[in-house]
């Protein structure tokens, strides 16, 4: 009998050991991210108070309407308004509502705060952000030569990969290539990252280039985004061109909704052209079901992820590039299963790796980083910055699709590529401006 208790005893252990909690106690923590955040405000608070005396005249700036904060706002607030209007899909759970209140608690106090208490106080004010940025044209000319030659040689060596299998599927095969890219192409794996930050220089570049400069550049991309069967790029070429026409006044918000509307119907036509003849086609409203609006009910149906690595959803695409240090990290496997809510789907909000890698506390941290990131980025851009003109930009697309899936650390090597050739094309421009002082003349 005592041994009967004791192997009872132990079976026990076990299955206590491998269960992830469901109710679990963590009200200190709670209580000192709240704390952080009236610690923050209490912060930009003083800050305002401070300037006011010197200035004797208080300057709260909360941005446009492509700041962080407004935008999450607007994303979310269109989420849920669309989801009653579409009316087909499962309730929303408890687990997305807590985690989308985490999510917002965290990122918009963050971004806002930042942008509040990086203010750089010796710049003149106003700021013209719809201002042209400087470059070195003869390396932006050379990269864009550069970047003919590798798409062309990219395009060329993906097709001669999924030439080798079944051609009535051809379309298909390149999509399963590009999600799962059993084959390294070498030194053409920074053919995309180039030519997106071809792209944003040169729409911030207008009118000091040709709009067949822009053409062409544009031209490129599509050339690889087609030969990838990736609509990502796309998105990001469109949100990035709607930014920046808004930002210059060449646009208002009415035409950005109205071109909205247009893409949404574009990649229905475009997800119709790359299934395959075997798979069932899907009608618009499903469509805005599964991309639009079945994310965060199915989040819902997200489980914490037990394995023996760490991080495994959220650095998924960094830890390739940390074997080249020698450490060797557990990976998975890029496409991400699909769940019934009752469309299928298998994209769940940005929250989605946090969650599945660190429950609702890595929903928090990663709210507090990316809500950083996000207002120092815009800061920067608030304030002229050639760089970071170029930098938020490439966010701006990375907020707004924040309903749908997470696209910074998931795409972190294109991330990294692009960044890495803004800096190289804006900081080593011919001009070294000089910083113009608040109280010198305009």
């Amino acid at each position: 009998q005592k041994a009967l208790k004791q192997r009872a005893y132990h079976s026990f252990s076990v299955i206590q050991s491998n269960t992830v909690p469901i109710d679990s106690n963590e009200h200190i923590v709670n209580y000192l991210f709240v704390s952080l955040i009236f610690f923050l405000f209490a912060t930009a608070l003083f800050r305002q108070y401070s300037l006011k005396k010197k200035s004797n005249s208080l300057t709260f700036e909360l941005g446009d309407f492509f700041s962080p904060w407004s935008l999450t706002l607007v994303i979310w607030g269109g989420e849920f308004l669309l989801y009653f209007l579409q009316g087909t899909l499962d309730p929303i759970g408890p687990i997305f509502l807590t985690n989308i209140i985490i999510w917002i608690g965290t990122f918009i106090p963050a971004s806002l705060l930042t942008f509040i208490l990086t203010k750089d106080d010796s710049l003149a004010r106003p700021v013209e952000r719809g201002k042209s940025i400087d470059v070195n044209m003869h390396l932006f000319y050379a990269l864009i030569a550069v970047s003919l030659l590798f798409t062309i040689l990219y395009a060329k060596w993906i097709y001669g990969i999924v030439s080798q299998f079944d051609t009535e599927d051809l379309l298909f095969n390149i999509r399963l290539y590009a999600v799962y890219k059993t084959e390294s192409p070498g030194i053409l794996i920074l053919t995309q990252g180039l030519n997106f930050s071809l792209f944003l220089t040169a729409i911030w570049l207008y009118p000091k280039i040709s709009k067949w400069t822009i053409a062409f550049i544009v031209a490129i991309n599509l050339l690889l985004e087609f030969s990838m069967m990736e609509k990502s790029g796309i998105l990001v070429m469109i949100l990035s061109t709607l930014f920046v026409l808004y930002e210059k006044r060449t646009i208002k918000l009415r035409s950005i909704g109205l071109t909205l509307l247009g893409i949404i119907v574009l990649f229905f036509f475009f997800n119709m052209s790359k299934e395959a003849k075997s798979q069932d086609s899907m009608d618009f409203m499903d469509f805005l079901g599964i991309y639009v609006t079945s994310p965060m009910v199915a989040f819902e149906k997200l489980q914490i992820t037990i394995t023996n690595g760490w991080g495994v959803n959220t650095f998924n695409d960094v830890f390739p590039y940390l074997r080249y240090l020698g450490i060797h990290l557990e990976s998975i496997e890029r496409l991400q299963e699909f769940v019934y809510v009752p469309v299928p789907t298998n994209v769940y909000t940005i929250m989605q790796p946090f969650y599945n890698d660190f429950g609702s506390m890595g929903v928090a941290v990663f709210g507090l980083l990316y809500g950083w990131a996000a207002g120092y980025a815009y800061r920067k851009f608030y304030d002229g910055s050639n760089t970071y003109k170029c930098i938020y930009t490439f966010l701006v697309e990375v907020i707004i699709i924040q309903f749908y899936n997470e696209n910074l650390l998931q795409q972190f090597h294109i991330v990294i590529e692009t960044f890495f050739f803004v800096v190289l094309l804006t900081a080593t421009n011919y001009k070294f401006p000089t910083k113009v002082k608040a109280d010198e003349v305009v």
